[in-house]
């Protein structure tokens, strides 16, 4: 009986699924300016996205899984040209793996060679082709990173033997079957490639890593491809969630194919722990990107998504308050941790190699990020109890990043030089490493003040302090008690005051932006900033 309800249970969770996008779509793109690259996007079955493409001039086929670890699993295809098969794919989870299985379509009356077996994370895979790998001779030694390799010689078994994929071939009359499995280097997660082919139709042989599949006849062959994960998946947000009812109601009407597809895509980036940056190469959470889309998509959200955005963000906040540009996890996690350790020896390192590590050396989206909550807590639509659910899980990180941005607006509205502007940090060269939209040192020409930031960003947060404190102030909260002053202890009372101070004297040295002041304002909170309310008068008694 409980072997029934198991097998029931596995195929219940087992489902047809067809593509949720596909390029070129006919009618929406010129065929000929993809140049023979063809991608399907599917979900899984728990909702997560797979890309599947398909890169003509190399015949490189990669499957990413923009799931919790941003996973990848590609082959290169030789001698043959291969493409998708009509049919959708099929999609499931068993035993904790989710799979997908999905056919696909090789040219008849010749062989074809398949190798380059890759499998982990997508960043690794990003860095297969640019290096140039991609090119190599089929049978060429599998492509490890640095990194890994040394990591792995430095500490032996069982590390070794998990650089590299196991490939094995099985046959019978009937078919034949190739397995590709791969685990991380910690061991803790696993993926799988299976290739599945008629034997009355094709014969396969391996021999140094590289599948060979003759065919029999002149005809096309079929392949059935299936790849499948243990690694953890996201929770992906529907169009509902992400969208407001005008918009929708507006989309619904407008019956647009190309609208659809914008939307269909924007949803398969987004999930309640992040807004992935954009398929394939940048499946992940990037702070810029994601805090810079909750401002232009602003007019047709859902007032929950700035919840969401802010709380991903937060979630990955430097204890100092700054935000986290972009994070490795993963297969990228194991291998910046693995180098970190060969550079120090630190073995705490191994406790966890998949901890998931955060880059904190972009300046903008420390701005941007007040910016997003200002907007959010002025908007009268959100209820306050929904706010103040916000504040109680998230308060504290909100409230260390506005405290960093005062600290870091302080120095200019004390003295304002140009050197006391927002600066970029250093590298260990001694250059100024950019740390904002146009990220290259060529963008910035060298230089370590930015334009974008100064000018629009630093501004703009300290402006939504004050919006922030005065809506705090409104429904009874405590008040924000480091606020962009010329002493960072003050209460926001004396630093809205010092704040003002500053702007007076930008008005009459505004030698470094050529920006009106009136164009750029400081902090400005409305009037009941300057007045002590119920929840000021109370932390004073308790300070």
């Amino acid at each position: 009986m409980l072997l029934a309800i198991l097998l029931a249970l596995q195929t219940a969770s087992t489902r047809e699924a067809p593509p949720v996008l596909q390029f070129p779509t006919p009618g929406l793109d010129d065929p000929t300016a993809y140049e023979g690259y063809s991608a399907r996007v599917y979900r899984d079955a728990r909702g997560n996205c797979v890309e599947i493409y398909i890169e003509a001039k190399t015949v490189r086929l990669v499957h990413l899984w923009a799931d919790a670890l941003n996973e990848s699993i590609a082959f290169t295809v030789r001698d043959a040209g291969v493409a998708f098969d009509l049919g959708g794919a099929t999609v499931g989870a068993t035993r904790g793996r989710r799979w997908l299985r999905y056919s696909l379509t090789v040219e008849g009356g010749r062989s074809v060679r398949l190798g380059h077996f890759l499998l982990g994370s997508m960043r690794i895979e990003r860095d297969f082709g640019y290096a140039g790998r991609v090119r190599d001779s089929i049978d060429a030694p599998t492509f490890v990173v640095p990194e890994m390799a040394q990591f792995g010689r430095a500490l032996g078994l069982p590390y070794t033997e998990r650089v590299t994929p196991s490939v094995r071939l099985t046959s019978t009359p009937r078919d034949w079957t190739l397995r590709v499995a791969q685990p991380s280097l910690d061991g803790k997660n696993h993926l799988w490639l299976t290739l599945h082919g008629d034997a009355r139709t094709t014969r396969a042989r391996l021999a140094g890593g590289v599948l060979t599949i003759r065919s029999l006849g002149t005809q096309p062959v079929t392949l059935s491809v299936e790849i499948a994960t243990d690694g953890a998946a996201l929770d992906p947000l529907r169009r509902n969630q992400i969208f407001s009812t005008e918009f929708r109601r507006f989309a619904d009407s407008a019956k647009s194919q190309r609208l659809e597809r914008e939307i269909s895509g924007f949803e398969l980036l987004s999930s309640r722990q992040k807004l992935m940056a954009g398929l394939p190469t940048y499946a992940t959470y990037f702070g810029r990107d994601m805090l810079m889309t909750a401002l232009l998509m602003e007019p047709v959200w859902a007032d929950t998504m700035p919840e969401f955005v802010m709380g991903a963000a937060l979630a990955k906040l430097a204890p100092d308050g700054e935000v986290s540009h972009e994070e490795a996890l993963g297969g990228q996690a194991i291998r910046e941790n693995a180098a970190e350790f060969l550079r120090t020896g630190d073995s705490t390192l191994l406790r966890n190699l998949q901890a998931t590590r955060e880059n904190y050396w972009m300046v903008d989206d420390d701005f941007q990020l007040p910016v997003v909550a200002g907007h959010y807590f002025a908007n009268g639509h959100v209820p306050n109890a929904r706010k103040r659910a916000f504040l109680r899980r998230w308060g504290g990180a909100l409230r260390r990043n506005l405290a960093y941005v005062a600290q870091q607006a302080a120095p200019y509205a004390r003295n304002p030089f140009a050197t006391n502007l927002v600066r970029f940090k250093r590298d260990t060269d001694g250059w100024c490493h950019p740390g904002s939209w146009r990220d290259s040192r060529v963008g910035y020409a060298g230089g370590c003040f930015a334009f974008d930031v100064n000018v629009v960003w630093v501004p703009a947060a300290l402006r939504a302090i004050g919006t922030i404190d005065s809506a705090l102030c409104a429904m009874g909260e405590p008040r924000i008690r480091t606020a962009p002053s010329q002493a960072p202890r003050t209460s926001a009372h004396r630093s809205s005051r010092a704040c003002g101070r500053s702007s007076r004297r930008c008005r009459s040295r505004n030698a470094h932006t050529g920006i009106p002041c009136s164009r750029a304002p400081a902090f400005r909170p409305t009037r009941c900033a300057f007045r002590p309310c119920r929840s000021t008068a109370r932390d004073s008694r308790s300070r």
